[in-house]
């Protein structure tokens, strides 16, 4: 797979609010870098190297870059961003079609082991 410079990375040069865009803490941040806190504070005083810049936006959970558009993660949860705030998809919900469940309690839990052995006990009727 060839390098493809990426847009997204280069809206923001401010590090601050590149951590704004990924809602991320001071605290997330400083560990993703893998630097010390006095290193942060200098870098929000000065500037920050232009890797550090990149690699906080690439936490922002958009999808683009994979053919998504208009798609992000947050939380853990798949939004359309063209669709309502309160429209959104949970790995179990994105399973379900795919094991020709229709019933939501089934996959309650956040382990989805239980549907793939439900799914192979009915395929062996």
């Amino acid at each position: 797979m060839s390098y493809v410079p990426s847009n997204r990375f280069n809206i923001t040069s401010d590090i601050r609010e590149a951590r704004y865009m990924a809602r991320m803490s001071v605290a997330d941040a400083i560990t993703l870098c893998d630097i010390s806190p006095r290193t942060w504070y200098r870098w929000q005083a000065e500037r920050a190297p232009r890797w550090a810049v990149r690699l906080i936006l690439s936490q922002c959970g958009h999808l683009d870059h994979l053919g998504w558009k208009n798609w992000e993660i947050r939380g853990g949860r798949l939004y359309f961003n063209e669709l309502s705030w309160r429209h959104w998809w949970e790995p179990k919900h994105l399973v379900m079609p795919l094991f020709g469940v229709k019933d939501i309690s089934i996959v309650e839990t956040d382990n989805l082991s239980g549907l793939i052995s439900l799914h192979k006990a009915t395929l062996a009727l």
